[in-house]
């Protein structure tokens, strides 16, 4: 058996994450004889969500040709955003809180590429594959739409005046635990 393949994939991902921040301050202004209140604070729990569809295009290479064959394997990425939301909550102290969810698919980049890493191992099982890896993604670039986040629309008005939110630049970096099965041909 060649211990090199081509090992192309298609996935349908759900990826979130969570922005906390306990101490969000909603005004600066300083206590004085007039005014003797101190600066209030917000606190601020904020889940995004997305929906992708992804093509990896991996090599890999069997370090071993047993029954429990053990491999290494990398390759380009490329996702397509089908979806973003934002849950947010944000707590004004001992007063009231707002909370929602927002579209802000606009925001980002309909297309992510990134590099992916990893190992596993492969069972045979008959004619298919039993497999289970640990991999890395590596986010080669930003995935926030520069332009879009400051755009004066209805959902970034929200994200901002209501919860007190702007996107920042970032790339996604993701360690996986993946568990498949193989069907060669």
């Amino acid at each position: 058996r060649d211990r090199f393949t081509l090992n192309p994939e298609v996935s349908f991902l759900t990826a979130a994450f969570t922005y906390s921040n306990d101490r969000l301050y909603i005004n600066d202004f300083q206590p004085s004889d007039d005014n003797p209140v101190d600066d209030q604070v917000a606190s601020a729990t904020h889940k995004i969500s997305q929906t992708r569809i992804q093509l990896n295009l991996l090599g890999q290479y069997l370090v071993r040709d047993v029954k429990l064959n053990p491999y290494v394997f990398g390759g380009p990425s490329v996702g397509y955003l089908f979806s973003s939301s934002f849950d947010g909550l944000t707590h004004f102290e001992n007063r009231y809180e707002i909370a929602g969810q927002v579209d802000n698919t606009a925001n980002y980049e309909p297309l992510n590429f990134s590099m992916i890493a990893g190992g596993g191992i492969k069972y045979i099982m008959g004619s298919i594959y039993l497999n289970a890896d640990v991999r890395f993604q590596y986010g080669l670039f930003n995935i926030v739409n520069g332009a879009s986040p400051t755009q004066q629309t209805p959902e970034n008005i929200t994200l901002a005046r209501s919860y007190g939110y702007v996107d920042n630049d970032f790339s996604i970096h993701q360690a996986m635990f993946h568990i498949g099965i193989i069907y060669p041909y």
